[in-house]
């Protein structure tokens, strides 16, 4: 399904902060997924949008002069709540328990992958790359892992999957039609796709990080496992969390990973031992969100006690090197670049220096429902809705 609509007027009641040097090019809003919320964003390097939404839709919107054209994917019949790209290829899970993988180039869906028992509420495409497999204790040995891209998938259920991408050419793949009655063991039978089913949470898995074969899990649980994807193996059961972990990050080239938690801590994970490395002592309440910076020379972490902290992931220690307030409530989104961070809080959009921790721009306000940011060297873009319960896309271009 194809749609077209005009550049859009931003409605009277959402201000619009846009004045100075570091926003002087093109700023374009659109409405989306009507009154729906945007629960995962992504922006191609041509410039295309896509919005995935609780309303069970996606959108791919195309901007230029004249308007935005939008290509409709549906399929799925929930809410969908976590997807990635790569290539050609998109892949999203979704309330109604289902993974669908998406041809962009034709805008189809060619494939349907079963198997989770709940909802899907993480996914990640690992794609090869070249990564520290850490041999030994020795931080200099590298080899090509995965040798052709995978899906990791984490379920409300407790189990995580994971399954081949299918590249151009491959057969499509849908189960059966009894879903919902059939086993786990049923749903997956049969699929070439599928590689293993990996068991060890006993709660929902809210968060999953991949690079190489290594697969980092946190769950409500409290529990973060260690998993090679490549064999199914868990690696390591890492416990320190007193709460539920919510998120989760891996620098696979300094052999760590980062959790952040229920508990306001995030801990740091030396992969090469299964051990506690630091914990980091910044926030009051649930951090909900960390993100390393492209660079991986930062980690950032998103709070419900309102506070974004900055830490340096060369000298991490309990301190961080910056922590700003973006607003009175939690912090709902968080993105970066090597230069900027975007974050919101209070329904309210921010730009600030990456290593000055300094407020450069106030972008919008009034907003409500903001849950996807994203901002790269060219543009920023966030999806919110406004006090007229219109759900509105936000582009600026940077360059």
């Amino acid at each position: 399904m194809t749609s077209s609509s005009p550049l859009h007027d931003p409605s009277s009641s959402l201000k619009i902060l846009q004045e100075d040097h570091l926003f002087k090019a093109r700023y374009t809003s659109f409405p989306v997924h009507d009154s729906s919320s945007v629960t995962c964003l992504s922006v191609l390097p041509d410039g295309r949008i896509i919005s995935a939404s609780d309303d069970s839709t996606i959108r791919i919107d195309s901007v230029n002069d004249s308007g935005t054209t939008a290509h409709i994917l549906e399929g799925h019949s929930g809410g969908i709540w976590c997807m990635d790209v790569y290539d050609n290829r998109l892949v999203t899970g979704s309330t109604d328990h289902t993974i669908c993988v998406w041809d962009m180039e034709r805008n189809t869906r060619t494939h349907l992958f079963a198997g989770h028992m709940s909802t899907v509420r993480a996914l990640q495409i690992v794609k090869p790359d070249v990564v520290n497999v850490g041999k030994n204790g020795r931080f200099n040995v590298t080899e090509e892992w995965p040798k052709r891209p995978l899906i990791v998938s984490g379920g409300r259920e407790s189990d995580l999957h994971v399954w081949m991408l299918p590249r151009d050419g491959d057969a499509d793949f849908y189960p059966g039609d009894n879903i919902e009655e059939d086993s786990p063991e049923s749903l997956v039978e049969g699929n070439p796709y599928h590689l293993h089913r990996l068991e060890g949470h006993t709660a929902a898995v809210r968060a999953v990080n991949a690079r190489g074969r290594i697969c980092v899990s946190g769950s409500y649980d409290n529990d973060v496992r260690v998993w090679d994807i490549i064999t199914g193996e868990c690696r390591w059961v890492l416990r320190g969390h007193v709460r539920e972990v919510y998120s989760v990050e891996l620098d696979i080239e300094r052999q760590l990973a980062y959790s952040g938690s229920m508990n306001a801590s995030i801990i740091v994970w030396d992969l090469e031992t299964g051990t506690m490395k630091h914990q980091l002592e910044g926030h009051t309440s649930l951090v909900g969100i960390i993100k390393l910076t492209p660079s991986y020379n930062y980690l950032l972490s998103g709070s419900a006690d309102s506070f974004v902290c900055v830490w340096n992931t060369a000298t991490v220690t309990g301190e961080p090197v910056h922590k700003f307030q973006p607003g009175t409530t939690a912090v709902t989104a968080l993105a970066s670049d090597d230069e900027y961070i975007v974050c919101a809080s209070d329904g309210v959009v921010t730009v600030w220096d990456l290593r000055e921790g300094k407020l450069m721009k106030t972008l919008l306000e009034d907003m409500k429902d903001v849950r996807s940011v994203f901002v790269d060297d060219k543009r920023v873009v966030c999806a919110g809705t406004s006090k007229d319960n219109i759900t509105m896309m936000h582009v600026w271009e940077l360059r």
